[in-house]
């Protein structure tokens, strides 16, 4: 499908040839991106600081916006410190440039693309292990005769499963360090939805965070977590030196977006519950198979022949859905439907989706998952 923009003041609608879409796409999961306190504080920082910080942090670009956002961030994810940078590309680089004591970065197969790129451009030699497999991750560790860096995504994007991330944490070496890409887990899982650190209780200094902050907290930026001797690096970093970060204005409002997700929970409350609705849904109808338990709010989707799947996309959409066909790396196939919730859904339009899904669904006869716990691939 083509033509498609998304109306984000309209509730997550998207739109193609005039007709309106309910969007089951995107990252926005606790629709924080129209947010009114948000948006007020972002309209006042460009009324305080204008649109650019016009150069490097290390020289004149440093604003207290920058400052405060970083505090915020830092107790909200529940580490001592914490480095805004501009992106998670980024962010991922100037975290892997500061673990130069580790000559060795050990990632997980299915990890985000970013972590491999992070890895080249910070010279640190790859190597893999089995997706979400911390028993290989040990067993590939003991390989290794220098310390090492292992890396995973806590909340995969494209088929939600989640890292073991206490397994992980258990086979690491006293030398080597554990990096949490939690792009889509932060805002999302946890108790309070605070991320990775919270979900897992972790109380470690080998474990470090990086994360986006345009998905579930619904601004721009990134940042890079850890102990404070790292942080340090990171500001030494070459990713961190020689970058002019984001405009003071955004970095007001990802400020303001950690206060509204800690005084709106709420908004999490919602996420979950509409979450479990359609994991419920999804597992009664035989089109996922990772549990009824996952907080995740990403579902994967697969059908052979393809062509079956495209039909099943170009219905949902006659029939006023958008369910993106997408094909993105890490996912459990070339292509496949990737179905997100967010806390802007109402309830009936969920209803409507699940009804329609139930009605569809039959055509559609399952058969094993191909992908560890993460979609069914079924046939038409």
């Amino acid at each position: 499908m083509t033509d498609l923009c998304w109306s984000g003041r309209e509730g997550m609608l998207f739109h193609h040839t005039g007709e309106p879409l309910v969007g089951f796409g995107g990252c926005d999961y606790l629709g924080l991106a129209t947010h009114d306190a948000i948006l007020d504080a972002l309209c006042k920082g460009l009324g305080r600081y204008a649109l650019s910080a016009g150069a490097s942090r290390t020289t004149t670009g440093d604003t207290r916006a920058h400052q405060k956002a970083e505090l915020r961030a830092a107790g909200f994810i529940g580490l001592p410190e914490a480095v805004l940078l501009p992106e998670g590309m980024l962010a991922n680089i100037a975290a892997f440039q500061a673990l130069s004591d580790c000559k060795a970065a050990l990632i997980d197969e299915r990890a985000h693309s970013s972590l491999r790129t992070a890895a080249a451009a910070a010279g640190i030699p790859l190597h893999t292990y089995r997706h979400n497999d911390a028993t290989d991750a040990a067993s590939k560790l003991n390989t290794l005769d220098t310390p090492a860096l292992v890396a995973t995504d806590t909340l995969f994007a494209a088929t939600g499963d989640i890292a073991p991330v206490p397994e992980l944490l258990e086979a690491l070496r006293p030398d080597d360090r554990l990096l949490l890409d939690d792009c889509h887990g932060i805002g999302v899982l946890g108790p309070r939805g605070r991320g990775a650190i919270e979900q897992f209780a972790i109380n470690d200094p080998r474990v470090i965070v990086t994360a986006t902050l345009a998905k579930a907290m619904g601004v721009y930026g990134a940042i890079v977590a850890g102990p404070a001797p790292f942080a340090a690096k990171v500001r030494r970093s070459g990713a961190f030196v020689g970058t002019t970060p984001i405009p003071p204005a955004l970095a007001a409002a990802a400020d303001a977006a950690f206060e509204v997700h800690t005084c709106e929970l709420d908004r999490l409350a919602r996420l979950r519950s509409s979450t479990a609705r359609v994991r419920e849904a999804l597992t009664e109808l035989g089109l996922i198979t990772n549990g009824r338990t996952s907080p995740s709010p990403v579902f994967a989707i697969t059908i052979e022949p393809e062509a079956a799947m495209v039909r099943l996309h170009e219905e949902l959409a006659r029939r006023g859905h958008f369910v993106p066909l997408i094909g993105y790396p890490g996912g459990p196939a070339g292509r496949y439907l990737r179905l997100s919730v967010s806390a802007g859904h109402a309830d009936d339009q969920i209803d409507r989706l699940l009804t329609d899904l139930a009605d569809l669904a039959p055509a559609l006869r399952p058969q094993a998952p191909d992908v560890e716990g993460a979609n069914t691939r079924i046939r038409s």
